[in-house]
């Protein structure tokens, strides 16, 4: 194991002591070029357009989920981790108030240590006088009428909660982060499609490019990016913290996936997300409290499953014509290793939750998949029939006793921030799993 420290600075390399002995990467945002910027100075301007005065801490916040994303996706876990999981991560970051993080820095390191399962440690020093202020002239202020942030990363889920909040007449800040030009593509069309059935006037929306090249530093690319999600949470908190009233954050993800209980004890760590966990969202809310960024995250979905989104939606004949090009898929580019257009695989955890839950919904589906579902028997073997088997396995264990519910969900991690909630996952997890099972139940997975 490798341990690594990470030195991010603003327009020009200081000299900072670093603490641990291990690899030591710089890397450099300047704020006042476009040079080097990762997409830091694009997210701030436009923000600034759309009126919105920035706090300097939220500043802070979206630097240190910067540089947490540049370390989480360019540190190979195989290459740089004893378990090819767990990696030892030090960052060096300049902030605006070194007192108010250093008080913070335990809860920090500890989220982002449940979110990514690596061991973070922070070391925070003043920015340098010519970066102690950063936040950019705000136009004329146009949130008079904003009602929330959503986010709106082009997936279903997030697409449902557009619609549903559009249909209720709230006027939302959309804000999507991409770092490809699939994404980027998919969460076009859904604030097209947006636009087209509310009007143009319906919502404000911003779309985030930050990202880094693959050889920003030289350890290998990592492609599990749990910190994306941290990423996505900060831009809104960036955003939020900047309202005058209303700085509700709304993350839509339907509850099966949010608490993401593993399929098998093997599950925990690699293929169990926490991106939308009521424990990491609370943490989050923890931490803008004590920033004093007066925001509040919450999922209004987390005791709905995806089928129950979509029978709930508030206009689901407009979700019918479009839900083919919402995309779950955990990584649709593998698409090409076949020589395809990028497309959803049809066999990973979300697409396979997606399948079940437009089942539910709308009995047929017309989502291209890369695998079909009906047809020869699918071997056990492979990626496909592993994913596809261990949904069964599950779904059939939990048939046969209902009772191991109670039990499960407190798997991925605690559920003690909201004890009155436990019963509505229990109930959810239950409900979400016989979703599932209605699609994977008939399948034929064996040996080939």
């Amino acid at each position: 194991m490798s341990r690594h420290s990470l030195i991010a600075h603003y327009g020009k390399k200081e000299t900072v002591t670093v603490q641990n002995i291990g690899i030591i990467d710089d890397f450099v945002i300047d704020p006042q070029s476009h040079l080097q910027a990762f997409g830091f100075n694009s997210t701030l301007r436009d923000l600034a357009e759309l009126g919105l005065t920035i706090k300097e801490v939220a500043i802070d916040l979206f630097l240190i989920a910067m540089s947490v994303y540049a370390a989480d996706t360019r540190i190979s876990r195989k290459h740089h981790a004893q378990d090819e999981w767990t990696r030892e991560i030090d960052l060096y970051l300049p902030v605006s108030d070194i007192a108010l993080w250093n008080q913070n820095k335990q809860l920090l390191s500890n989220l982002l240590q449940f979110l990514t399962g690596d061991r973070w440690t922070f070391f925070f020093r003043s920015r340098p006088t010519e970066y102690r202020t950063l936040a950019q002239t705000a136009e004329a202020d146009l949130f008079t009428e904003i009602d929330h942030i959503s986010l709106l990363s082009g997936g279903l889920d997030s697409f449902i909660g557009a619609i549903d909040a559009l249909k209720s007449g709230q006027k939302p800040l959309f804000l999507s982060h991409h770092n490809d030009a699939v994404t980027s593509s998919v969460q076009n069309y859904c604030l097209n499609a947006l636009k087209e059935q509310f009007g143009d006037d319906s919502f404000y929306s911003i779309k985030s490019h930050v990202g880094f090249p693959k050889e920003l530093f030289n350890h290998g690319y990592e492609d599990t990016t749990r910190s994306r999600s941290f990423l996505f949470y900060s831009l809104a908190v960036l955003a939020a913290s900047a309202l005058p009233t209303n700085r509700k954050v709304i993350v839509p993800e339907n509850g099966l996936i949010a608490l993401n209980v593993p399929l098998d004890t093997l599950r925990l760590g690699a293929l169990s997300t926490r991106t939308a966990h009521p424990y990491f969202i609370a943490r989050l809310n923890q931490l803008a409290e004590k920033l004093s960024l007066d925001v509040d995250i919450e999922n209004p979905y987390r005791h709905q499953t995806k089928g129950q989104m979509i029978d709930e939606c508030k206009d689901k004949s407009f979700l019918r014509q479009h839900i083919a090009e919402t995309m779950s898929c955990s990584d649709p580019k593998k698409a090409r290793w076949q020589g395809q257009s990028p497309q959803h695989c049809g066999y990973c955890l979300p697409c396979l939750i997606r399948r079940a839950s437009i089942k539910h919904g709308f009995t047929t589906d017309s989502t291209p998949y890369g695998l079909a579902l009906t047809g020869d028997p699918i071997n056990s073997r492979s990626v496909e029939g592993i994913h596809i088997r261990s949904f069964q396995v599950a779904c059939q264990r939990l048939q046969r006793n209902p009772y191991l519910a109670k039990t499960l969900i407190h798997k991925p991690g605690p559920l003690n921030d909201a004890p009155s909630e436990i019963p509505m996952y229990e109930k959810l997890y239950s409900d979400g799993m016989n979703e599932i099972y209605e699609l994977v139940k008939d399948i034929i997975v064996e040996p080939s």
